[in-house]
């Protein structure tokens, strides 16, 4: 059974995160979570990375023939407080934000199809989300970015 592409480029984004080790030279280790619903508050664990899905917006005058979405993406980093760490919650969000951005942006295109075609046109940060709302000892922040590729007039399933 095919697997829409929006879903392969999901896929990707969640296999990128995984890559976030301190052996790959970035700043800590994370752990990444698709929650099953659009719901992270039964995550939790330090350096936790949920992904979820935002919005999506088709664009105008793609190509004949063809579906352009622009999809938005949010990654939720969740982070436990320690009562013995002095370093600012601010400056220990954006550790692990600058991580989160640096991996989504080895390719921006999100990987290659079955068939070697790359799943998007391209991948654009939107911004943190300086929401950081305390849950006793558990603070989130988000990353937000829109991955934007095409399908197939007709078929979900099919490259663009």
């Amino acid at each position: 059974m095919p697997t829409p592409r929006v879903e392969l480029i999901a896929q990707n984004i969640a296999t990128t995160l995984a890559t976030i080790t301190t052996d790959n030279g970035y700043n800590q280790d994370v752990t990444v979570t698709r929650p099953a619903m659009n719901n992270a508050n039964t995550v939790r664990g330090d350096n936790h990375l949920v992904l979820v899905f935002r919005d999506a917006e088709r664009t105008e005058n793609p190509p004949h023939g063809r579906m352009e979405w622009r999809q938005g993406f949010s990654v939720g980093i969740i982070k436990r407080l320690d009562g013995d760490d002095t370093t600012p919650i601010e400056q220990q969000f954006l550790t692990v934000a600058a991580d989160v951005m640096k991996a989504l942006r080895t390719d921006y295109k999100r990987g290659t199809d079955s068939g070697g075609n790359p799943l998007a046109i391209q991948t654009d940060m939107v911004g943190l989300a300086w929401d950081i709302a305390e849950q006793g000892d558990i603070n989130s922040l988000s990353v937000d970015f829109i991955v934007q590729y095409r399908t197939d007039e007709n078929d979900p399933f099919a490259a663009g």
